[in-house]
């Protein structure tokens, strides 16, 4: 949008995140440590969102110890996952063995994602430059002069205006920002969906986490300490036909799969006890629909004076950044572009 509502509230920030996402919030976090002062908004009341990932991997474990946070971390109620079994047919095996890996946690810690942004959220306020807006949905971007200078959003205060010199949007799939800043998303396609639901766990179940094929059939069944929480892979598009089979032959499958007693998938009452994940494989495109300049690194500098950049395309060979100059092309990789030699590079 070009104006805004004048009785809007105002914020300013160098920094404005929209999503307060995994990424959004450790973005966030540090920001605030290295002293730039960011404002995240999160369009919800809470974290409180169930099947989501809540998988923290050892690489991030070890920088989590690197940025001093993994001994709060760990005093957090969560699981460690140390290996991955799985079994094929009737034959089980181990697929992941974590106890070898050159980092100081040789495991995978489960915990649920509102419990780790809920951490994040509380060391992020420890700096007095980080801000977390929650109930603030960002709903246009403010574009003056052909620059974006900030958001507007909802709350249940009014509308606020958030002026700053960076706008990043971490809103995830259906991004607002990347819809109202023109970014174009190319849909590489995948084949799957998967539904998510959870089945009671009794003391005498194996306490590893496990994935199950057969016969075209996928179940992953991750241990929550009291239940599991079971990922069933479905061909991409097929949940009505399983609707229409009805639940019953769907908690019929799933028993099979799992070798579990049938007694326990009763506890499927009804399909609002399955969440659909709808899988996509997408990227950023090269091209977007506007013009729109990013912000500057400092709102104190003169759009009027600051000089047009060159029009940016990419490098079909090497995927780099590639700047017309006086018409001709140069990627920015130069030797380096792998397809240099080849005519469908333009370096």
């Amino acid at each position: 949008m070009d104006q805004t509502a004048s009785a809007a509230a105002v914020l300013t920030a160098r920094c404005c995140i929209v999503g307060g996402g995994p990424a959004g919030m450790m973005l966030g976090f540090l920001l605030a440590r290295a002293g730039v002062d960011t404002v995240v908004l999160e369009k919800h009341g809470d974290f409180l969102r169930d099947f989501r990932g809540d998988t923290i991997h050892p690489s991030t474990l070890e920088v989590m110890h690197e940025l001093g946070l993994l001994d709060d971390f760990l005093e957090r109620p969560h699981n460690e996952m140390r290996q991955l079994e799985g079994q094929i047919g009737m034959e089980r095996l181990v697929i992941a063995d974590f106890s070898h890996l050159p980092t100081r946690c040789k495991f995978i810690a489960l915990m649920p994602q509102w419990d780790f942004l809920d951490f994040l959220a509380a060391q992020a306020r420890r700096y007095p430059s980080f801000r977390l807006e929650m109930e603030c949905e960002a709903s246009d971007l403010i574009v003056e002069d052909g620059r974006i200078a900030g958001i507007v959003a909802a709350t249940p205060r009014g509308a606020l205006q958030i002026r700053a010199d960076l706008v990043i949007g971490a809103d995830g799939r259906h991004s607002t920002i990347r819809q109202k800043a023109g970014l174009e998303i190319i849909d590489l396609g995948a084949p799957i969906d998967v539904l998510w639901m959870r089945i009671p766990k009794h003391a005498d179940d194996p306490p590893q986490t496990l994935g199950r094929i057969d016969t075209g059939r996928i179940l992953v069944m991750l241990d929550r300490g009291d239940y599991w929480q079971c990922a069933f892979v479905i061909r991409k598009g097929g949940f009505e036909e399983i609707r229409q089979r009805g639940l019953p032959a769907l908690r019929e499958e799933i028993a099979r799969l799992a070798a579990l007693d049938r007694a326990r998938l009763e506890e499927l009452r009804d399909w609002s006890d399955i969440k659909l994940l709808t899988v996509a494989v997408d990227r950023p495109s090269a091209t977007r629909r506007t013009r729109c300049r990013p912000s500057a690194a400092s709102a104190s500098t003169s759009p009027s004076r600051m000089r047009s950049p060159p029009p940016t395309s990419w490098c079909r060979g090497c995927a780099a950044a590639a700047t017309s100059v006086r018409r001709s092309t140069r990627c920015s990789a130069g030797a380096g572009c792998r397809r240099a030699s080849s005519s469908a590079c333009s370096c």
